[in-house]
């Protein structure tokens, strides 16, 4: 394995959470249907109110995969090794039969768009993350704190020898300010994942990398 980027934060804490609780939440207006037609006797008076139910039934099934794939995709780790890209399968995927494992034989090349959220104080920079297959197809695999993204950049560039391309809506397309070769007295930045550093220190705090 050459590095896993895990994706970390309250927010995703939350959706994986939330992504628990959404099989009791869609639960709850089925059981109420369930009781209000069961006592007004519909199922037995309206035949035809079977066919509602199951279709209500694969409504609220088909709502909880399409929500299951979207938060697994946001809040699942990417892990790199030497030969290829590995992502967790949601069900939508395994339904299609879609591998959570890329060979990195089929990947022409990977695109980092960058976007500012600005709900939040301070503002946040997010950056989904794709691979541009050699097929033509382009396959979303998750979105990474800039910063992390940075370092995901830097190990496409570096050890796959990739070409990364960035589209920047925030801070710059090229990434965040680095440090000079004279350590971090030059610039608050880590060399290697371009988190801010404290003054006068010699190592990020963020990757360990020493400046």
């Amino acid at each position: 394995m050459i590095k896993e980027f895990v994706p970390e934060g309250k927010d995703v804490n939350f959706r994986r959470l939330y992504l628990k609780s959404v099989p009791f939440i869609m639960i709850i207006p089925v059981v109420i249907m369930v009781a209000v037609w069961w006592y007004l006797g519909l199922f037995y008076t309206m035949p035809w109110t079977w066919i509602l139910f199951v279709g209500f039934i694969f409504l609220e099934i088909l709502t909880y995969i399409l929500i299951e794939n979207v938060i697994t995709v946001w809040t699942s780790p990417i892990t790199f090794y030497s030969n290829g890209v590995e992502t967790k399968r949601s069900i939508w995927n395994k339904v299609r039969k879609v591998s959570g494992f890329t060979e990195r034989s089929m990947i022409d090349h990977f695109v980092f768009r960058e976007f500012v959220m600005v709900s939040g104080r301070p503002t946040r920079h997010v950056v989904h993350v794709s691979m541009a297959m050699r097929s033509g197809k382009m396959r979303y695999i998750g979105s990474q704190e800039f910063e992390v993204a940075m370092v995901m950049k830097d190990v496409v560039e570096r050890s796959y020898n990739m070409k990364a391309q960035w589209f920047g809506d925030g801070r710059t397309s090229a990434g965040p300010a680095k440090v000079g070769p004279t350590g971090p007295s030059g610039m608050p930045y880590c060399i290697n994942c371009g988190s801010q550093l404290e003054e006068g220190s010699s190592f990020c705090m963020k990757c360990g990398g020493k400046q």
